[in-house]
């Protein structure tokens, strides 16, 4: 706990793509941390978005890929592969795709509210208290 509300308090990097219990103690920060006109910025896998294995995609001098993409129910499990010249970093990790009515149950639970998408795939969405 900071001891501070902010303007804004960003979630990137998938926070709130995580096991229901470790979501909501990210959201239960964040909304300790937002002002009360504030906003929240969040950064989630697009609810449309179908997880499957990728071939490596350049980023400047970095080679990613998704590898042993398995779905399940409500979850999914895939390997982010980067590949920087001969050296290789692998990230297996577990996620989930939250819906917009997932996601503002979740915020609700965290005393925010879904406040409405910044981009058009949905990817990027603002929540504020209350």
């Amino acid at each position: 706990d900071l001891g501070s509300r902010f303007a804004s308090v960003l979630m990137m990097s998938h926070l709130v793509n995580t096991e229901e219990s470790q979501r909501s103690a990210f959201l239960a920060a964040a909304a300790r941390h937002v002002a009360p006109d504030g906003v929240v910025v969040i950064e989630r896998y697009a609810p449309d978005w179908q997880p499957e294995e990728q071939p490596p995609k350049r980023h400047g001098d970095i080679l990613i890929s998704l590898e042993d993409v398995r779905v399940d129910a409500d979850h999914f499990s895939a390997t982010a592969r980067y590949q920087l010249g001969d050296e290789v970093w692998l990230q297996p990790f577990t996620a989930w795709i939250l819906d917009d009515r997932q996601l503002a149950e979740s915020l609700g639970n965290a005393g925010l509210r879904l406040a409405h998408p910044l981009d058009d795939s949905g990817r990027w969405v603002a929540a504020r208290p209350g």
